[in-house]
């Protein structure tokens, strides 16, 4: 990934290009405030590439706004770099403007292919509308067919569509939460963390999955999304001995958050805290103290 002007010149960018490319910089970062458009294909990108950290431990971020020819938002893992460009409008084509666009993918390709710690890398151009990106497909131009994609990400008109059934995050949002069954809210409370983290970091910065996750253990212990490491509380195997003496509920740890389910002619459920923070701490001391031996007294607890 390109982190400086030396890395731009190192590359083979000329000065000319330079002042181009930092023009357009300048101009990307005021323009695209409240972009809600490129935030959310960010933060998009962020929760797409979480199921893979959680398994494997493959870091990953984005950067908004990053010094470089396509430059809206870059992936960046380790095996892979990737350059998007995000289009709205319905009349974008290769060639307009004296072909800007065209010429705007050739340089980021040259310079891609003449970094000197050269990492395989994915141009993409992407926009909301599938009649125009079947159009921008079929007239990519020929130099550039071996590097670059064009995408369709789907247009929203509230957040809110994001996550509910059909939106762009809804499998991604319900595949990440701890817990099974369909809550709106959970995978709201998840889409946020992402989103937020992301607002907190400057254009052409780097925002990381761990970024995140600090996020949530720190800041967040209600959000339910599920972890990969955690700790068990020390106080876990006491505190559920008497808890399991209650007919009919079950408490359980799942990717670092504590739940309870009752079942008794109804189904009530619900979250106590996260590992490591003083909401479920205290939660355990309770239990452990009060020794509770019915619901009702469970739920005195909460």
């Amino acid at each position: 990934m390109f982190r400086n002007e030396d890395d731009l010149l190192k590359a083979g960018c000329t000065f000319d290009e330079l002042r181009a490319i930092k023009y357009q910089y300048r101009g990307g970062v005021s323009g695209t405030r409240g972009s809600q458009y490129e935030d959310v294909y960010a933060t998009w990108r962020l929760i797409k590439s979480m199921e893979r950290y959680l398994v494997t431990g493959l870091e990953a971020s984005v950067q908004r706004q990053a010094l470089c020819a396509v430059d809206d938002v870059v992936y960046e893992d380790a095996k892979t770099e990737e350059y998007c460009q995000l289009k709205t409008s319905p009349t974008t084509t290769w060639t307009a403007e004296g072909g800007k666009l065209e010429a705007q993918f050739a340089l980021q390709q040259r310079l891609c292919q003449n970094a000197p710690t050269l990492k395989p890398f994915v141009l993409r151009l992407v926009t909301p509308d599938e009649r125009r990106r079947t159009l921008l497909e079929d007239g990519l131009p020929v130099s550039l067919s071996e590097t670059t994609k064009v995408d369709r990400f789907q247009s929203f008109k509230n957040l809110s569509d994001l996550w509910t059934v059909g939106g762009a995050c809804y499998e991604l949002l319900t595949n990440l939460c701890a817990f099974e069954g369909d809550s709106p809210s959970r995978r709201e409370n998840i889409f946020f963390v992402f989103f937020d983290v992301l607002q907190k970091v400057p254009a052409a910065t780097p925002c990381s999955l761990s970024q995140v996750v600090k996020e949530v253990i720190q800041q967040r212990p209600t959000c339910t999304l599920r972890l990969r490491d955690f700790t068990l509380p020390e106080k876990w195997p006491q505190a559920t001995s008497i808890l399991r003496s209650i007919e009919n509920l079950n408490v359980d740890i799942i990717g670092g958050i504590c739940h309870y389910v009752y079942e008794e002619g109804f189904l009530e459920e619900g979250d106590i805290g996260r590992t490591g923070t003083e909401r479920l701490e205290r939660f355990l001391d309770r239990v452990i103290e009060r020794e509770p031996e019915t619901f009702d007294e469970f739920q005195s607890l909460l």
